[in-house]
């Protein structure tokens, strides 16, 4: 060995560094997370909320199903959610009281504490799409309507005219929005 030689120091080391974690958690997730994701883990998180993360009970395989095909924006959240509680023994008597009172798997533990769900992949915007123009020319007429019985002082027609058309109108954009999914709009109508 060449003395003072230099150990390199990998971002495992960084992730690990203090935690006293055991081989076979180590390993299962160094095989689970990327080391851009590790980054995100040790960058973000304090030795002890690593260390809260890191100790949750469950074996090398459960572990690998907590952090396994998770996205970068998930870890974040993940780390996020550890952050908020500043205090590591917190962290850990909530994710502990979690685990336990619902008896959840290593995965569904994960899912417990970080909304999983993918955002929606819509193919446009209800508010432009073209196969929408009548809908739009139908909400401009109505809110012309609404607001001209408002104007003239005609309560009744403006809410009969919300209750009746309005929701019949509305209905039909979602529909019509569902079925081309798209991006829906706020407000039930197009704005005029």
């Amino acid at each position: 060995m060449i003395s003072g030689a230099k150990r390199v120091v990998t971002v495992w080391d960084d992730l690990f560094e203090g935690t006293e974690i055991k081989d076979g958690v180590a390993a299962a997730i160094r095989g689970s997370i990327s080391e851009s994701q590790a980054t995100i883990l040790a960058r973000g998180l304090s030795t002890e909320n690593r260390w809260a993360l890191f100790k949750l009970g469950y074996t090398g395989a459960e572990v690998g199903a907590f952090w396994a095909k998770r996205t970068d924006e998930q870890i974040q959240a993940l780390v996020d959610f550890v952050d908020g509680f500043g205090d590591a023994q917190m962290c850990n008597a909530e994710i502990t009281r979690r685990k336990r009172a619902s008896n959840l798997t290593a995965k569904q533990l994960f899912e417990d504490l970080v909304d999983v769900a993918p955002p929606p992949h819509f193919s446009g915007d209800a508010a432009t799409d073209p196969r929408l123009e009548n809908l739009r020319i139908q909400s401009s007429a109505l809110r012309a309507r609404v607001a001209d019985a408002v104007r003239n002082g005609d309560l009744q027609t403006a809410i009969a005219l919300q209750s009746t058309e309005w929701s019949d109108l509305a209905r039909r954009i979602a529909e019509a929005t569902k079925e081309w999914n798209l991006r829906p709009i706020e407000g039930g109508i197009f704005e005029g």
